[in-house]
């Protein structure tokens, strides 16, 4: 509020100075809506989410989750203008069932543009462990309960998104297989 202050009055006093155009452009940044929200990209269906927001000169925005381009879930937030113009605060999102999402983030107002990331929700952590010749161990776990689980299909992937093969975990939530150059990451 003190810098808004500050730059209206040495507009106000100083009209004809050589760098009042500084001041003005520094006047619109102090007043110009903006918002980042950042995401965990992995999420436990059925669990809280939290969106960490930095807002400023904002009402709210909209949080909308898509699944191959159909808009499937969307819930909006309202945002409290304080005075200092800028304030960072966290929200929950419940997580929807279990598959990959994009999370489109709309302002209320023309902040910027819409912003978009990848949500994956499952009940995996997988964990990889590189053994002696050449040999690969992915072990698939419940996130929550660390449980094995029996039967996840293990598919790896080239950097370029082509699928090259899948695995199928044992009863101990394990599969193992001969490491290649080729794979890049993993699903499960």
């Amino acid at each position: 509020a003190m810098a808004l202050q500050i730059c209206d009055e040495a507009v106000r006093l100083y009209p004809g100075y050589k760098r009042i155009n500084a001041l003005k452009n520094l006047k619109l940044e102090i007043l110009n809506p903006a918002l980042y929200v950042r995401a965990d990209e992995v999420a436990y269906p059925g669990a809280d989410m939290k969106l960490m927001v930095n807002h400023k000169n904002l009402d709210g925005f909209t949080v909308r989750l898509y699944q191959e381009k159909k808009l499937v879930a969307e819930e909006h937030y309202s945002l409290l203008r304080p005075e200092n113009y800028q304030q960072d605060t966290v929200f929950t999102f419940k997580a929807p069932a279990e598959g990959s999402y994009v999370m489109r983030i709309v302002p209320d107002s023309k902040a910027r543009e819409n912003s978009e990331s990848r949500l994956n929700v499952t009940r995996f952590k997988v964990l990889t462990l590189r053994l002696p010749c050449d040999q690969y161990e992915v072990i698939a776990l419940d996130c929550m309960s660390g449980q094995p689980i029996e039967g996840a299909v293990i598919t790896l992937y080239t950097n370029d998104e082509k699928k090259l093969t899948e695995f199928t975990t044992n009863v101990e939530g394990k599969a193992k297989f001969p490491y290649k150059g080729e794979y890049h990451y993993l699903t499960a």
